[in-house]
C-alpha cells in the first residue's frame, strides 16, 4: 500500500501516526505546501513532495486528505487519475454543492468521510444501548459541542468564511448533525427544523460564532448546539428515553476523559438518590477514535462512512442553514 497524507496539520499528524502504527504501509508522501519543517518523530518514515505524482510514475493506494476545506476539490482532481481510496475529514465540502462534486468523484475512488466521534468509546456504548432499546422510547436528544479556542485563532484558515466555508454549525457541529443521524438510525426525509440562532460578534470574520437547533427526527426532540467561543472546550451527548437515560460527558483531551452516565428511571426509589443511583464509568482517558477510524478505514470497515452516505450529513447542514425541508432542496 502506498499512502498520501495531504495536509500535516494537527489531524493530519495523527491520521500518519495512525498510518505508520497500522503496518500496512509500504511508502508514505507527506504533500503540504505549508509545512516549514517535518516533525522530528516522522523523519526517516515518510518523504515530502512538493507536487502530487502522475500515476504513471507513482501509483497512490490510500489518499487521507486533512487539509482547509478550500482545497479537497483541488486534491481530489489532482489524486483522480490514482483511482486511490480516500479518506477525507469532515465536513464533505465547504456546502451542499461542493459535497455533490465530490460524491460524483466516487465514480472513480472510494471516498469515507471523516466522522471520528463515532469511534469515541462513549459514543459506540451509547450507540449499543439505543440499538438495544435499553432506554426505552426516547423523548429528547441534547448534544453540545464548544471549543475553548485561543487568542491565535483569529489568523486560523477556520475563522476565514472562503476557507472554512461557515462556523461553528458546519465545523464543528457536523459532528453533531452527524450524530442525531447516526444515534437514532434515522433518515433526514424525518427531520423537522423549528428554529436556529446565530451568535457572531467576538471575531467578526462573517461566520457563525456560535449555533442552536431546535428540531425533531421522527418525531423525537433534539437540541443541537455548536460554539467556538465557549473558551471551556465540552463534549455532551444526553438521550433520554421512557426507561432511563444516557450522557456520555468529555472527549479524552483538554477536557479530560471521556465518560458514560447510565440512569434509570426514578432510580432513587431504591437508592439514596437519584444521583447515587446512576453508574458513572470512564469510556476513555484519552481519545483514540482517530486511530480507530484510520484503521477501520485501512482494513475496510463498515463502521466507516461512505461519502454517498455522509451526503446525507450535509443536506441536514443546508436543511438547518436554510431551514427548508427535504423535499424544498430536491
Amino acid at each position: 500500500m502506498i499512502f498520501l497524507i495531504c495536509g500535516l496539520g494537527l489531524i493530519g499528524r495523527q491520521r500518519l501516526q495512525a498510518v505508520l502504527d497500522s503496518g500496512h504501509a509500504e511508502e508514505i508522501y507527506v504533500y503540504d505546501p505549508k509545512l516549514e519543517e517535518l516533525p522530528q518523530n516522522f523523519i526517516g518514515q515518510v518523504k515530502v513532495i512538493q507536487e502530487i505524482p502522475n500515476p504513471d510514475h507513482t501509483r497512490l493506494t490510500h489518499v487521507v486528505i486533512s487539509t482547509p476545506h478550500d482545497q479537497i476539490l483541488e486534491i481530489m482532481e489532482k489524486v483522480e487519475s490514482h483511482n486511490p481510496r480516500i479518506l477525507l475529514e469532515k465536513p464533505m465540502g465547504r456546502n451542499l454543492v461542493e459535497a455533490e462534486k465530490i460524491k460524483n468523484y466516487s465514480a472513480k475512488c472510494d471516498i469515507t468521510i471523516g466522522f471520528n466521534y463515532r469511534f469515541m468509546k462513549g459514543i459506540e456504548e451509547l450507540k449499543l444501548l439505543l440499538d438495544q432499546n435499553k432506554l426505552g422510547e426516547i423523548n429528547s436528544i441534547r448534544l453540545d459541542l464548544g471549543h475553548g479556542g485561543s487568542p491565535e485563532d483569529f489568523t486560523s484558515w477556520k475563522l476565514n468564511k472562503e476557507s472554512a466555508g461557515g462556523g461553528s454549525l458546519l465545523d464543528p457541529g457536523i459532528h453533531l448533525i452527524d450524530l442525531i443521524l447516526h444515534l437514532s438510525g434515522k433518515k433526514i426525509n424525518l427531520v423537522d427544523i423549528d428554529g436556529v440562532n446565530y451568535w457572531s460578534g467576538f471575531w467578526n470574520t462573517g461566520i457563525e460564532e456560535s449555533s442552536m437547533v431546535l428540531g425533531s427526527i421522527d418525531k423525537i426532540p433534539f437540541i443541537i448546539v455548536s460554539s467556538i467561543v465557549a473558551w471551556r472546550t465540552r463534549f455532551k451527548v444526553e438521550v433520554i428515553g421512557t426507561q432511563g437515560y444516557a450522557i456520555v460527558n468529555g472527549r479524552g483531551r483538554s477536557d479530560g476523559p471521556q465518560t458514560i452516565t447510565i440512569g434509570r428511571r426514578w432510580g432513587w426509589q431504591d437508592s439514596k438518590s437519584q444521583l447515587e443511583s446512576e453508574q458513572t464509568t470512564v469510556s476513555m482517558e484519552t481519545d483514540t477514535s482517530i486511530m480507530k477510524e484510520t484503521i477501520a478505514w485501512i482494513n475496510k470497515s463498515q463502521k466507516t462512512l461512505s461519502a454517498k452516505n455522509a451526503f446525507e450529513t450535509m443536506e441536514l447542514y443546508n436543511i438547518i442553514l436554510t431551514k427548508k425541508t427535504p423535499d424544498d432542496l430536491r
